[in-house]
């Protein structure tokens, strides 16, 4: 059975949470509930949350606050703001800090839906490494930061996985079978010329050639082992500040 995607609904207003809930329900959603900025940290610290709706302007914590503190702790789940007044300083720094959209009261019930279902998944990231223990260990932190992770072990399957998912960001060992990541990583480029790739590599003469030309080929970057299991959470941080810069511009 399909698991339902879990969505955490955070406003002060009891009949939009309400509202909202029964909407999500009807949708086929589990719809969460948190009635303050507190609620939410503790639900998220504690639960499975695919992604957040959340009110801008609530006493205490408001939702700026709250969803940098949100970040910390699941800096890959989605998080929508919600607003019925004029707070554009606050929208402005929700959108600086990672909040994928802003919605305005009242809001159009299919197009909040569409978001939903355009949203849900949140970031995608595949790993495509033949030593089980090492993506699995990759694999158990991202999701605990609340990204969606698949794992592949070598090349051919990860360009039809790719083929498929599309996700946002690809961590390849440079010397997966059946050729090496190098040759993965452009078969990858071909199907999805957009992709941010990361290199894995061990820090020996002819891998680092390998990523060396990964990087010339745009790769992101190459992390060479063995790493702290938090430079990956560095990595994406500045995958996501570059695209932020981007959009901008």
């Amino acid at each position: 059975m399909e698991l339902r995607h879990r969505i955490l609904i955070v406003d002060d207003d009891h009949d939009m949470v309400m509202t909202l809930t029964l909407i999500l329900g009807e949708e086929g959603y589990e719809a969460i509930q948190a009635f303050n900025g507190q609620e939410a940290i503790k639900t998220v610290r504690e639960e499975k949350i695919d992604l957040i709706l959340m009110d801008i302007k609530m006493p205490g914590l408001n939702g700026v606050e709250t969803y940098k503190e949100i970040r910390k702790i699941r800096p890959g789940v989605p998080v929508v703001m919600m607003t019925a007044y004029a707070v554009e300083n606050l929208v402005r720094e929700a959108l600086e800090h990672s909040a994928r959209e802003v919605i305005y009261k009242p809001f159009d019930t299919e197009d909040m839906l569409e978001l939903i279902n355009k949203l849900k998944e949140g970031t995608i990231i595949s790993i495509i490494d033949d030593d089980p223990v090492s993506s699995a260990k990759m694999r158990d932190y991202l999701e605990e930061k609340g990204y969606r992770v698949d794992i592949t072990t070598n090349g051919t399957d990860a360009v039809e996985l790719i083929r498929k998912r599309k996700p946002h960001i690809v961590f390849i060992d440079i010397e997966i079978p059946p050729a090496n990541g190098l040759d993965t990583y452009l078969k990858i480029k071909e199907i999805s010329p957009k992709i941010t790739a990361v290199m894995l590599a061990e820090y020996r003469k002819n891998t680092k050639s390998l990523a060396g030309e990964a990087i010339r080929e745009n790769a992101f970057t190459c992390l060479y082992r063995p790493f702290e299991i938090d430079e990956i959470m560095q990595v994406i941080e500045k995958i996501d500040k570059i695209k932020k810069k981007n959009l901008k511009n």
